[in-house]
C-alpha cells in the first residue's frame, strides 16, 4: 500500500519531465510554437521534446564575434599597498611613546609642586614632541611588550580598549 501511495506522488514528476513544445494553428493558418498550450479555438499538435533532439542551432556562429575584434583590457599591475607606518614621539627629556596617528605638536610634563601660599599646586609644562616614522609592526612590538610599563612615557601609547580590538579597530590587529 505504501509503494503504491508512493509511486503516486511521484509519477506526476516523471511525466512532466520532458519538455513539451506546443505547435498551434490559427483561423487564419498562421503556425506559432510556444511552450504553453494553444488556445481553445486554435489546432494543437504536441511535440515532445528529447535530450538528443537538442542540436546547437546553425545560426550561432553568425552571433559569435570573432576573436580579433574583441579588444581584452590591458593588464596592469596592481600597485603595491605602502607598508603601514606609526610614529615614535619623543620629547627633550627622554620620554618616549608610540602613536599611529601622528605625535601631539607638544606635551604637558608634569613639574613638582609650586607653593602658592600654603596650598601645593602642580603647574604642567609644555615641552616640544619630535615625530619620527616607525613600522607599524615594530611601534606595535614596543606598545604591547611585556617591558612597555618601564619604558618613561608608556602611559601616553595609543592603545585599544578589548572592545575596540574585538571590532578590528585596533591597527595592530
Amino acid at each position: 500500500m505504501f509503494r503504491l501511495a508512493a509511486f503516486l506522488l511521484v509519477a506526476p514528476m516523471f511525466a512532466s519531465a520532458a519538455p513539451l513544445i506546443h505547435r498551434c494553428v490559427d483561423a487564419d493558418g498562421e503556425v506559432s510554437y510556444q511552450q504553453t498550450p494553444c488556445p481553445p479555438d486554435n489546432a494543437e499538435v504536441t511535440i515532445p521534446i528529447r535530450a538528443d533532439d537538442v542540436r546547437p542551432s546553425p545560426l550561432l556562429p553568425l552571433f559569435v564575434p570573432p576573436e580579433e575584434d574583441i579588444a581584452e583590457p590591458p593588464i596592469t599591475p596592481r600597485q603595491a599597498d605602502p607598508p603601514p607606518i606609526s610614529y615614535l614621539c619623543a620629547t627633550a627629556d627622554g620620554t618616549r611613546f608610540y602613536r599611529h596617528d601622528g605625535c601631539p605638536a607638544q606635551l604637558a610634563v608634569r613639574q613638582p609642586y609650586i607653593w602658592v601660599g600654603d596650598t601645593p599646586v602642580t603647574i604642567p609644562v609644555f615641552v616640544p614632541v619630535h615625530a619620527t616614522e616607525v613600522p607599524r609592526e615594530s611601534a606595535c612590538r614596543a606598545i604591547y611588550d611585556r617591558g612597555a610599563s618601564r619604558r618613561t612615557g608608556s602611559q601616553h601609547d595609543e592603545r585599544y580598549s578589548v572592545y575596540q580590538r574585538a571590532t578590528g579597530r585596533d591597527p595592530c590587529r
